[in-house]
């Protein structure tokens, strides 16, 4: 499966080009003119864009869980040359250590979570922190929100291969967090999806007034009979 998925990291390089996508290169090209040779500013809590992560976190023995958001934010909110170790790092290749729950904001919300999820049951959350694969529908990292200058066609090939993955990694549950908005992970399956292998819920997004629903959410897709997991 790993070599399969590494796949993926070839053919998007092979594609993620100016040629292909004019109007995001364009975008990335006039943000990044602020940097200097180092390419990130700590004040201003930013780095240069152009770079892209699909996995985020390295592929469990066991995988009963994807947990899927919409786009790539910064991996460490508070120090941007670590951030742009980080995603220059886990661009190349399937990451060998877990980025997914580090030091980002979305993170930071996601174990929260985690937590409450754990007062209710201890073994829900050991499998949501040892059992879990974490990746966004939106490869490319375009800091706190989508940017509206990222090409439709390439939001469009990361959505498909996104499915494409998900179904190699052959989940029990899958956890899609968002919003109801535009591009929102919540497009990629329907809630409770009938046509999938796995079980499918819409999670609110960590960083939001109803991410409390979030923990019975996810214990009851947990509980679900495809997922079987408690």
């Amino acid at each position: 499966m790993e070599k399969e998925i590494k796949e993926y990291y070839s053919r998007f390089k092979e594609i993620y080009n100016k040629e292909n996508y004019p109007r995001w290169f364009e975008h990335q090209a006039i943000f990044n003119q602020q940097f200097d040779a180092t390419g990130y500013d700590n004040n201003k809590k930013i780095h240069t864009l152009g770079h892209w992560a699909i996995l985020q976190n390295q592929i469990p023995e066991k995988i009963d869980i994807v947990m899927v958001g919409k786009n790539n934010s910064w991996f460490d909110k508070k120090d941007m040359s670590k951030a742009l170790e980080i995603v220059r790092e886990i661009e190349e290749d399937i990451p060998t250590q877990d980025h997914h729950l580090q030091k980002s904001n979305f993170a930071n919300k996601l174990n929260a979570t985690f937590k409450k999820v754990g007062k209710q049951n201890k073994r829900a959350e050991e499998i949501l922190r040892s059992n879990r694969v974490g990746m966004n529908r939106i490869w490319v990292q375009t800091g706190t929100s989508l940017s509206s200058n990222v090409d439709i066609e390439l939001i469009n090939q990361c959505t498909s291969w996104t499915k494409e993955i998900i179904r190699l990694l052959n989940p029990k549950l899958v956890l899609l967090f968002g919003r109801e908005e535009k591009f929102s992970a919540w497009e990629l399956f329907d809630d409770y999806e009938q046509n999938e292998k796995f079980a499918v819920r819409h999670c609110w997004h960590p960083v939001g007034n109803k991410t409390g629903l979030n923990p019975d959410i996810i214990l009851g897709g947990m509980k679900d009979q495809k997922a079987n997991l408690i």
